[in-house]
């Protein structure tokens, strides 16, 4: 692309370049070797960078890169297989999964056997944060009031107990056996698969988070599968087609109204509405709902804002104890470019990270 000389800006000195060359490079590491050696000047976070992090801050710290990163509205969730399709016409004893998740203290407990901390610590680096609900700490609507679910083994062995998922052999190493839970026969073990995709970040959280699980006594075969084939179209798909028992991916929105309805019940994917929906987890829960539809029709110039603010923080707090899904971080926008580029900035707010493109300079033609 070259310059515009009757760009509107022009009189400003804009836009600072002449030629813009888009490189298309599908190996972040061959991406990286190529700013390092002077044939770009920018790797923008439309390439996975998820995996570099750690190489990222590294080269940074000795000046041969510029390495930035901000955190995006977009929930990275483990969804559980609550309500699978199979048990839309009953429960067959004989040919479904066994009912895991149905009981609310067992998908408490798996919030507290998840040490998401040390996924945030360790895979992205402390630039994240853990989320409390569906909402970002930043967002004006956040309720800070709502259940939190810190790693703690030993609160999550009390909630699997009560449910009747016990410790029969008192060997973390093996999975707990279901006593007692009805619809589930005596004995049965908690074994359970965990699908994601196949990207270096991925498959690093699904192992901080398998080690986890088992310190509670919860067998989990991880499955790496290709993105088409995770979310491949129900009635056969993965996701979409609710045929797993835990799966990690990611929900973002780039609006401003939080996305309750993410989680309702009309959101299911299922046969009568050709398998589209966002609710993979199946759940339904009607005061989430209502406390859903009252903050979506509340009007936010209504003074003083009250019944707004209670009826999201209500759906906020129920989603929170009922957890039709388990939050794990918020993603992280990556990007890098050459040590002396200067005016590029990630904005989580845009919808591009060239939304000031003209602004660009590098060497010694950079002007704060």
């Amino acid at each position: 692309m070259t310059k515009n000389p009757r760009y509107f800006r022009a009189g400003e000195g804009l836009p600072k370049f002449d030629i813009l060359t888009f490189h298309f490079v599908a190996d972040p590491g061959a991406a990286i070797s190529d700013l390092l050696a002077g044939t770009c000047d920018i790797l923008d976070p439309s390439l996975r960078l998820d995996g570099q992090v750690g190489l990222l801050r590294s080269m940074a710290e000795q000046n041969q890169l510029q390495a930035l990163f901000t955190t995006a509205p977009v929930m990275e969730e483990l969804a559980l297989g609550i309500q699978p399709a199979s048990y839309d016409n009953g429960i067959d004893a004989g040919r479904d999964r066994v009912d895991f998740f149905g009981d609310v203290r067992v998908r408490q407990a798996l919030a507290l056997c998840l040490d998401r901390q040390q996924v945030v610590d360790s895979v992205l680096s402390g630039l994240s944060t853990v989320p409390n609900s569906y909402l970002p700490p930043e967002h004006p609507l956040y309720n800070p009031n709502v259940s939190t679910y810190s790693f703690d083994v030993a609160a999550a062995d009390q909630l699997l107990e009560q449910a009747g998922w016990m410790d029969e052999d008192h060997d973390p190493s093996t999975p707990r056996q279901a006593w007692g839970v009805a619809g589930i026969p005596s004995g049965t073990p908690f074994e359970v698969n965990y699908v994601t995709t196949n990207a270096v970040q991925r498959q690093q959280v699904s192992t901080i988070l398998t080690a986890s699980l088992a310190q509670c006594g919860i067998k989990v075969n991880v499955q790496v599968l290709d993105a088409n084939t995770l979310y491949a179209p129900g009635p056969d798909g993965v996701i979409f087609g609710r045929n797993f028992d835990l799966a990690e991916f990611a929900m973002g929105s780039t609006g401003i109204e939080p996305p309750c309805d993410w989680y309702t019940s009309s959101e299911v994917p299922n046969a009568a509405n050709s398998w589209v929906g966002t609710n993979v987890s199946g759940t339904s829960n009607p005061a989430f709902e209502a406390a859903c539809l009252a903050s979506q029709q509340s009007l936010p110039d209504d003074p003083p804002h009250a019944a707004r603010r209670t009826a999201y923080a209500q759906a906020q707090s129920i989603f929170a104890e009922d957890l039709p899904v388990i939050p794990l971080y918020w993603r992280v926008k990556t990007a890098a470019t050459r040590a002396d580029l200067c005016h590029f900035s990630l904005d989580p707010t845009a919808a591009s990270s060239l939304w000031n493109i003209e602004a660009f300079d590098s060497g010694a033609g950079c002007q704060p």
